[in-house]
This record gives structure tokens, sequence and C-alpha cells, in this order.
């Protein structure tokens, strides 16, 4: 009954999104196809997630994919992986769509082989903006590899990745690539853990404000010393807008937290989670916020009184003079300025993932 109404919304061009769940039989995904080739109204392709029964009956969608002008976002979720004629078709959907702005590719869809076979098509497509690598089984290395190529060759604006660890070694060609990098400015590297070295060196990175970076989000900072060290960081870094971590519940690692945005003026979203359990309604959690609260509400004060004055000044300095002076006023201010304190139900975002994730406004 829904695949049947759903076909009719794109056959009357009314509907925008369609999700492919997996009880979709063959002849369905032939009618699903047809009715595509007819229309050019879909902005959102979601497979979510779907056991491919026909290798050749998913080359043939890609293809026809490939051809669907109003298509803006994707999302792949198969299994098993692609290969042969399916795989190769992605790769042409990826590499010669005209207007495909936003990728994610989930579950087993691709390997440790297959998947850097797409590194030339991600590169190759100027308009592809948004890239969410969430595939199960990769190593690391290989995850590593491609995050470290997208970042030194394409102008990918958002990458995605979640690697289990992430060591020194790996870090530093991250690092080296950002530090050529100017397009990307939103960097989301979730792992399970982080070499105390491989953090100190992209901190470091952090520290020179050359970077395009806007959003940053990191999984777990186990260490008191690494989450010092982004304190410190926090204290000198100016680019970044959005920070998201998970620290230890302990009482030392809230107060650095407090620390971190207690000396920085110019995040205007900081998300921080407990990693296991719920800390957030003991008395220090409850003074953190307080005081968290307070100074958001002081920083947002000032950044709009400089911002108030700023436009007056601009306003004053391109008007004509007149004969009558006329008080100057401005309707401009920054955005607020966010801190979230987010509880550890609101961090399991791959078992609830059937959407692609909305861009983050810097």
């Amino acid at each position: 009954m829904f695949f049947n109404k759903a076909i009719k919304s794109i056959e009357n061009k009314k509907k925008r999104v369609m999700t492919l769940g997996d009880n979709v039989s063959q002849e369905q995904m032939s009618e699903l196809i047809r009715v595509i080739k007819q229309s050019q109204t879909l902005k959102d392709f979601v497979f979510n997630p779907v056991t491919v029964k026909d290798p050749e009956q998913v080359a043939v969608l890609f293809d026809t994919l490939k051809q669907h002008k109003s298509l803006k976002r994707l999302k792949i979720s198969l299994k098993p992986p692609l290969t042969g004629n399916s795989l190769q078709a992605l790769i042409g959907l990826i590499a010669n769509h005209p207007y495909l702005n936003e990728l994610s590719i989930e579950n087993s869809t691709l390997t440790d082989e297959t998947l850097p076979k797409l590194l030339p098509s991600l590169v190759s497509n100027k308009r592809l903006a948004r890239f969410i690598c969430d595939i199960e089984g990769l190593s690391d290395d290989i995850i590593m590899q491609v995050a470290n190529h997208l970042i030194a060759h394409s102008g990918i604006t958002a990458l995605y990745f979640f690697p289990k660890n992430v060591t020194n070694h790996q870090m530093s060609n991250i690092v080296q690539s950002l530090e050529s990098n100017q397009s990307l400015t939103e960097f989301y590297l979730s792992a399970q853990g982080y070499e105390h070295q491989a953090l100190k060196q992209l901190f470091k990175y952090l520290r020179k404000n050359t970077t395009s970076l806007k959003v940053l989000s990191l999984n777990y900072i186990d260490e008191v010393s690494s989450l010092k060290e982004l304190v410190n960081t926090m204290k000198q870094n100016n680019t970044l807008k959005s920070l998201s971590i998970k620290i230890s519940p302990d009482i030392e690692s809230i107060t650095l937290a407090h620390e971190l945005i207690k000396h920085n003026h110019v995040l205007q979203r900081f998300d921080f989670y407990g990693p296991d359990h719920d800390f957030h309604d003991t008395p220090t959690w409850e003074k953190l916020a307080n005081k968290i609260g307070q100074k958001v509400k002081k920083n947002r004060e000032l950044l709009d009184s400089q911002k108030t004055v700023e436009h007056s000044e601009k306003t004053t300095s391109n008007k004509r003079p007149t004969s009558v002076l006329q008080p100057q006023t401005s309707t401009t201010s920054l955005p607020s300025k966010r801190i979230r304190i987010v509880k550890k139900q609101e961090t399991d975002s791959k078992e609830n993932n059937n959407h692609l994730p909305p861009p983050i406004a810097t």
C-alpha cells in the first residue's frame, strides 16, 4: 500500500523524498525505475537499508538516478557489498551527477577493497559538498586513508568518518592535508579512541588559526591530559564555531569543560556528552550549567553590542550628509550563542540514522 502510494506520488510529481525499504520486491523495483525515468522531481533518495536481490537492477537504478536532475541527496545502505556492474554504476552516478550535493554510504555497502575505488569520482564531482562514510567492517587504515585523500584533493566541505581508533601516524597525515585545505568547514571524526599524541597534533594545528574548519566533532576524550590540551587550544583558537566532544563523568573533566567555554568567546555551539551514565542531575553539574549559562549570556550581550556598534558605524559612513542628524538604529544581531548539554540517549546516532544528518549552520 505504502509503495503504491509512493509510486503514484512520484508519477504525479508531488513526491520529493523516496525511502526504499528492505521489503521491496524485484517487480516493485522495476516499477520504481520506470516512474523515476519519467519524473524529475525527487530531491532525496534513501536506501533504508536494502538487501540486494538483483545486483543488475541496482545498477539500472543507479544509472537512472544519474539522469535525475532534481536529485540533491542520496543515502545508500545496502547488503551484501556492491560489486561488478552495480559498483561501476554507483561510481558513474557519483562522478557524473551534475547536482548531487550530499552522499551517505552506510551498512556493508562497500569493503576495504571497493571503497577506495570511489575516490576519483568523489574528487571529480565539484558539486558534492557533504560525504558521510559510516560503512561497517572497514579497517581504520582504509577509513583514514580515504579521509586524508578527500581532505587533500577534493573540494568537499563536510566529511563524516567513524573509525574505531585514530593513531598518531594517521592524524599526522590528516593534519598535513588540513594545512593545505581551504574548503573543509565541517569535520566529524567520531572514533572510539584517539592516541594522545594524535589529539595533540590536531590541537596544535587548531591553535594556528589558519584552518577553514568551523565545525569539529570528536568522540570520547578519555584522558584528562588530552582534555587539558583541548582547553588550552580553545583559549587561543578563534576559528571554530561549533565543537562536540564526549567527556568522563568525573568532577575534573566537567570542570575542564567549563574552563573551555569560560575562556572562549567565539564558540556558538558547544555539545559535550557523558559516555555511560547520566551525571546531569548532580549538584556539581547543576552548578556548572548555571555558570555556563551566565557566561553565555554575558558573551552574547557583548557580541550583540559589538555587532550593533559596527553596523551603526557602517551605516553612518555610507549615509549622505544632511542638515538634520538622524539617530542610527540597527536591527542586526549575531545568532544566539548556544551551549547544549546532551544526555547519553541522544548520542546513539547510529541507532536513529534513517535520514541524512542536516547541515549545521555556521
